[in-house]
């Protein structure tokens, strides 16, 4: 039995991710399940793999390492900014920073987004809004968007209300007039989403570690950042178990990260069920049978 589990545990203040894959030699063991994690559906992968273990020359433990390997590559692509094979690499980078600036300013909005959402109100109130906050009166100025709006013009809080939605928050509505508040300088909120740009391989970054251990190629991006993660091999007459520890807090909070590790896993399947069919084909040669199976 081979079996593939993505769960969460708490430990020194961390919700670890783990990516267990674990062949089992003599009895089988019940499938693994966690109460505070993910349990990930995968007989077809199990199946894959032992069909390959059985046509293999090699050690059964080198066996796994390579398909835990190739496995891992493929969950690191495709944790965010990773977006499966259409968003990979800097496209991916790209992608997910704009994705942090537009979720940072569905929250908070510049002096020029509060000029627009009173000039559709009033012009005249538009104007003398520009004109105070030009001349440094932001408190006649929030006034004066107070009254038109319910929104006044504020100091940067330094990102307390982006922390309070929450990293992984989707807003429906991001128009200019739906922001939570306007903010007096913007240079301080460009200054922070920069800042909170630079952490968008931190999440990927966790499976670095691991991967270097395996000796695999490190999908660009990922080793970017020194997140935290590890591998953890055990390797007795029972059985093998290679286990991809992404310890970033907030990793099992991913959306639909049990969608994308399946994916990840068919893919694998897909290329495995490649492998058999010709070894298949090549066994049928071999016996003097031309069909193609």
């Amino acid at each position: 039995m081979v079996a593939d589990r993505l769960h969460g545990r708490t430990a020194s203040h961390h919700e670890a991710v783990h990516l267990t894959r674990a062949r089992v030699k003599r009895s089988p063991l019940p499938p693994m399940s966690a109460p505070d994690g993910l349990t990930i559906n995968n007989a077809a992968f199990d199946a894959a793999v032992l069909r390959f273990a059985l046509t293999s020359r090699k050690a059964a433990t080198d066996v796994m390492k390579d398909q835990a390997k190739l496995l891992f590559v493929e969950v690191a692509k495709i944790t965010p900014p990773y977006g499966g094979d259409a968003l990979t690499g800097r496209k991916a980078e790209a992608q997910g920073k704009a994705a942090v600036d537009r979720g940072i300013r569905s929250i908070y909005g510049t002096p020029g987004d509060a000029y627009e959402v009173l000039n559709d109100v009033s012009p005249g109130a538009a104007n003398s809004f520009w004109f105070f906050h030009k001349n440094r009166d932001d408190s006649m100025a929030s006034k004066l968007l107070r009254d038109k709006t319910g929104k006044g013009l504020v100091p940067f809080d330094g990102g307390t209300l982006h922390r309070r939605f929450g990293r992984g928050a989707r807003r429906r509505n991001r128009t200019k007039r739906a922001v939570t508040t306007f903010v007096s300088n913007p240079q301080e909120l460009d200054d922070y989403i920069e800042q909170q740009q630079s952490h968008v391989w931190w999440l990927a970054g966790g499976w670095a570690d691991a991967l270097r251990a395996l000796g695999a190629k490190v999908p660009y991006g990922v080793d970017k950042l020194n997140s935290p993660g590890r591998l953890q091999i055990e390797a007795n007459d029972r059985r093998i178990v290679i286990s991809m520890m992404n310890e970033v807090s907030y990793g099992r909070q991913v959306r639909d990260i049990e969608r994308r590790i399946n994916f990840a896993m068919n893919k694998r399947v897909g290329a495995l069920d490649r492998r058999w069919e010709h070894y298949l084909n090549r066994a049928a040669k071999d016996a003097g049978f031309s069909a193609t199976l």
